[in-house]
């Protein structure tokens, strides 16, 4: 087993956001420079000015987790929650199925490893946290996982239910018969291996009728990385969270004018500088939804009355607000207003981030100070290629790298030919023919006067020989073009693996492809070879 490192820019063209970031830390956008653990310091004291009702918050935190079936480690971890000074490294994502894709095990990774780092730093206890998405209602982004087949192909399997839950949150929604259509599909995607029978057991049980798609998700997160690393998982819809959050409710609600325009401005501030915007929206819609009839609605506004979208029904701002306070559990933030609602409830010092996250936490960056919430780390999450050791045996074998075969597979596919089994062998036969003739020619024209049979030799001889090349120039060709095909053919394969249809591995393949194939130490090897020092790209050669 062999690991690596490469810098970001070597495997794709990141934003012009993304690279200064990385670069230098854009503290005018971010306030901290994640690469600065002076800046850890200036974060953890602003959160100690801060009040946090800490014993609410574990007891929520303990009895969601253990519903989900936590570690020991886990539960040692949401001890510490009551402390007053125990701090937060949050990493989040969709509850989709599979855990899927890869990158939700590099962010908690990456978050359990900057919890380790920081409480060093500050020497006091600093928990991973992993944030599930369950309000979030896009089912089309949870409904799938990708899985890797023998030949290379990218299997990406769907669950589809017999009715479409579209629109509702993720928490939401139940499994329906669907669900065996779907297990099956994957246990027959999945290679067989000597921990593929263990593994579907084990998933027999999260995967039925009648089970939660996000407590699915919490199960086999759980099952994968949950045992050694102690994360605390984190769900909106933990009986109770949501009343932690009726201040920043609230705010958004009364004050969602004035929130629009500190958006806004910074928007624009971005804008002019340079920089792209993650999200577009209007003064129109609140960033918060409501939840009606298992939906999750918009909250859009109109000559000052605040409508859910589809419903034949108004409430001024105050009559908006009395609901939230007194049924918080019927709203949702959108993706401005979480992270917002996430440091109100939690001490949070950090939160790992991918590319599109980073963007939005510019645009939200003064709405910390506006709603009086700490402002955290924002730190980018690790990534990771693993390199598979069939895969292993082709890149080496033809000397090539992965930005090469990632940027210009079809260049590198000729050099390659072309240094092996190079045009000019068999080309070269048609030179040494004509040097032949030419020769024979000029020997056949001396004899044809005084010795016409032995002319006639000749000339018949030349014929042989012309046959006789082209026939070794056409086996030559033949032979070329059988190693040219066996090889191009071995390259479009590790291309395959390495970049799933064009695509990174942590972007398009679920975690259970790699615990089946490779057991649940490929997770420790994982751990232990993702590297969060410096802004680039693991990796792991097995």
């Amino acid at each position: 087993m062999n690991s690596f490192t490469l810098k970001h820019n070597r495997l794709y063209n990141p934003t012009k956001l993304y690279t200064d970031y990385l670069a230098g830390g854009l503290q005018e956008y971010y306030r901290y420079n994640y690469s600065d653990p002076e800046s850890i310091n200036k974060a953890a004291d602003q959160i100690n000015s801060n009040i946090y009702d800490r014993e609410k918050l574990h007891q929520i935190v303990l009895n969601g987790n253990q519903h989900y079936g936590a570690s020991d480690k886990t539960l040692s971890n949401i001890e510490l929650l009551k402390q007053p000074d125990t701090l937060c490294i949050f990493a989040g994502q969709q509850t989709a199925l599979c855990c899927h894709p890869m990158y939700i095990i590099y962010k908690a990774f990456t978050a359990v490893k900057l919890a380790s780092r920081y409480s060093q730093i500050l020497n006091r206890p600093v928990v991973p946290c992993f944030w599930m998405a369950s309000d979030d209602h896009d089912f089309e982004e949870v409904r799938k996982a990708g899985f890797l087949l023998r030949s290379g192909e990218l299997k990406t399997i769907t669950y589809q239910p017999k009715s479409d839950p579209s629109g509702s949150p993720i928490a939401d929604i139940a499994f329906d018969d669907g669900i065996n259509n779907y297990c099956e599909s994957v246990q027959e995607n999945l290679i067989g291996t000597e921990f593929r029978e263990p593994l579907i057991q084990s998933f027999a049980k999260y995967f039925r009728p009648g089970i939660k798609l996000s407590e699915a998700f919490a199960s086999v997160f759980n099952q994968f990385i949950g045992d050694d690393w102690g994360i605390i998982l984190v769900d909106p819809s933990f009986q109770g969270m949501k009343e932690l959050f009726k201040p920043v409710f609230s705010k958004e609600i009364i004050e969602h004018n004035q929130v629009y325009r500190i958006y806004k401005q910074r928007t624009d501030n971005l804008l002019k500088n340079g920089y792209h915007a993650q999200v577009h929206k209007t003064d129109e819609n609140l960033n918060l939804f409501y939840h009606h009839k298992a939906k999750r609605l918009n909250l859009k506004i109109s000559n000052n009355r605040i409508s859910p979208d589809g419903i034949d029904h108004s409430f001024s701002s105050q009559e908006l607000n009395q609901i939230a306070q007194s049924s918080p559990e019927r709203f949702s933030a959108n993706v401005l207003l979480r992270p917002i609602a996430q440091g109100t409830a939690f001490p949070t010092l950090c939160q790992v981030v991918g590319p599109s996250e980073l963007a939005y936490f510019a645009q939200i960056e003064p709405l910390f100070d506006f709603f009086n919430v700490p402002q955290p780390v924002i730190h980018p999450r690790a990534g990771m290629t693993i390199v598979e050791p069939h895969i292993k045996r082709i890149t080496d074998k033809y000397k090539i790298n992965l930005p090469d075969i990632k940027s210009r597979l079809e260049p590198l596919l000729g050099e390659v030919v072309e240094s092996l089994y190079p045009s000019e062998a068999a080309n070269s036969i048609l030179s040494i023919g004509n040097c032949l003739n030419q020769d024979l020619e000029g020997f056949a024209a001396k004899l044809k006067d005084t010795d016409p049979e032995g002319y006639r030799h000749i000339i018949n001889f030349r014929g042989r020989i012309d046959f006789e090349l082209k026939q070794l120039q056409k086996k030559l060709k033949n032979s070329n073009k059988k190693r040219h095909d066996a090889l191009t053919s071995q390259m479009r394969k590790a291309y395959a693996f390495l970049f799933p249809e064009g695509n990174f591995q942590e972007r398009v393949v679920s975690p259970l492809y790699y615990a089946n194939k490779f057991g649940a130490d490929i997770f420790t090897k994982i751990y232990d070879n993702l590297d969060i020092d410096e802004p680039v790209h693991s990796v792991l050669e097995l």
